[in-house]
């Protein structure tokens, strides 16, 4: 069965430049090959020299189809097992980022696919699609905290995607991050019961639609999406209310 890591690194910041750059790179391989980001190489704007340009992560056929060398003339495409991406907003940047973890995560299923169907003509694959990317690659982490005003610590290293089941609590839940490095994400499926219990964040985090680090509930019996994203000095997040 083949699987592929992928890591994301944030760059240091570049003087006069405006953006993130974050850095792509398949860590580990295992039976199939880790250049997986294709990349077009094009004459640059001075007309001499040429640079690399990340097109797309590969398909089935263009993983087999374009080799791992960098073309000799000025242009052609080829495979790389890393990739550059500059963005102008951490926001952005986490969007891309799950485009491109769904993608590779879409090809080591092909993949498999394929090569099980080469064995087994009879195969049978079901796929929840309405599961987060982070909940394919890693289990969730499930927590019910019970009682008023509980504490709630969220380890990155124990799991990327957390449960979080509010039923048996109430008031004013705190909730702090542990050991997430720079550029690191998580997410948060936060259930509330029969009441809205609210979360009091790390004072250094920054709501996408304002409120500090003081988290509302979007009321009794819902189910809200909170994305986490750590620039190395503050926590990022946004809510997708209505989620459920």
């Amino acid at each position: 069965m083949a699987s592929l890591i992928l890591t994301r690194q944030f760059a240091a910041s570049i003087p006069n430049q405006t953006g993130y750059t974050m850095i792509l790179t398949i860590t580990s391989a295992v039976g199939i090959d880790a250049a997986v980001f294709l990349k077009q190489r094009v004459i640059a704007t001075d007309k001499v020299s040429t640079e690399d340009n990340f097109a797309a992560v590969c398909s089935l056929a263009q993983l087999i189809d374009y080799p791992t060398i960098a073309p000799l003339s000025q242009t052609g495409y080829w495979r790389d097992s890393t990739v550059t991406i500059t963005v102008r907003t951490p926001e952005y940047a986490e969007d891309v980022y799950q485009e491109i973890v769904a993608e590779v995560q879409k090809l080591v299923l092909d993949y498999n696919v394929n090569q099980d169907y080469s064995q087994n003509n009879n195969l049978a694959v079901t796929i929840d699609s309405d599961f987060p990317p982070e909940m394919l690659l890693n289990p969730p982490v499930n927590l019910s905290p019970t009682g008023a005003n509980p504490t709630i610590t969220v380890d990155h290293n124990l799991g990327t995607y957390y449960i979080i089941n509010f039923s048996g609590a109430t008031g004013t839940a705190s909730l702090r991050f542990l050991n997430m490095g720079a550029g690191d994400t998580m997410r948060l499926e936060v259930i509330d019961g029969s009441a809205a219990v609210n979360i009091t964040f790390p004072t250094n985090t920054i709501q996408g639609k304002g409120g500090g680090h003081n988290y509302t509930s979007p009321g009794v019996n819902t189910t809200d999406l909170i994305k986490v994203l750590f620039d190395g000095t503050n926590y990022l997040i946004e809510s997708e209310e209505g989620y459920s």
